[in-house]
């Protein structure tokens, strides 16, 4: 389906903020406001921050800034999870109703989302694949588990939420450990560039129209 008219909130964090662009315009938000100039849409996306409250960094979470977006949107994006990995935010269990544990703080802003949006559309994007993926030692703190596992909380989460998922980390073609991949479409090794960006849009556009 055309996203034309459609009012679409973002959540996340740097990536779709747009970091590591050379301008908002070459981002993957700015190419779909470009594409879809009849679109509402808006980004509350800031950089470094995670879906918990384990942020190392002082950003405010996902969760709390979940009550923030606006209320009138057709369409909820969230892509985030990968600073959590950065973080070392513990898994937890799928018990877990705090935002202290990855599993708690997924539970916690899909619930928070399904009521702020409910009869509306919530999309879950996974993260990207990064360097210094393997849950041993990333940016030189010690992890807790691999990024995979993040990914996975993710998805059986928005699965229990009944959200949909776009999984990115299985399907984006973005594998930064391989050098090509890493040279032409990342700055380091995480955070995509103009080609990088480019990249994202063309996967999320396809995937947004078929989910909404």
């Amino acid at each position: 389906m055309d996203l034309s008219n459609l009012k679409i909130n973002f959540l996340g964090d740097s990536i779709t903020f747009g970091a590591c662009a050379s301008s908002e315009e070459n981002s993957y938000i700015g190419l779909l406001r470009k594409r879809y100039p009849n679109a509402v849409i808006r980004n509350y996306s800031i950089g470094g921050s995670c879906i918990s409250d384990k942020c190392l960094w002082g950003v405010p979470s996902f969760n709390e800034r979940a009550e923030e977006l606006d209320p009138d949107a057709d369409l909820v994006v969230v892509f985030g999870g990968i600073n959590d990995y950065s973080c070392a935010t513990p898994l937890g269990r799928a018990g877990d109703r705090t935002e202290g544990t990855f599993y708690g703080a997924c539970f916690c802003l899909f619930k928070k989302l399904l009521r702020r949006f409910h009869g509306k559309t919530v999309a879950v994007v996974t993260p990207l694949h990064r360097t210094e993926e393997d849950g041993t030692v990333c940016e030189g703190r010690t992890m807790v588990a691999p990024v995979s596992e993040y990914v996975r909380i993710l998805k059986e989460t928005a699965e229990y939420f009944a959200f949909p998922v776009i999984d990115l980390f299985a399907t984006s073609g973005f594998q930064p450990s391989i050098d090509f991949i890493r040279e032409t479409y990342t700055t380091d090794g995480l955070h995509p560039n103009d080609l990088g960006h480019a990249l994202l849009f063309r996967k999320m556009d396809g995937a947004l129209r078929n989910i909404y």
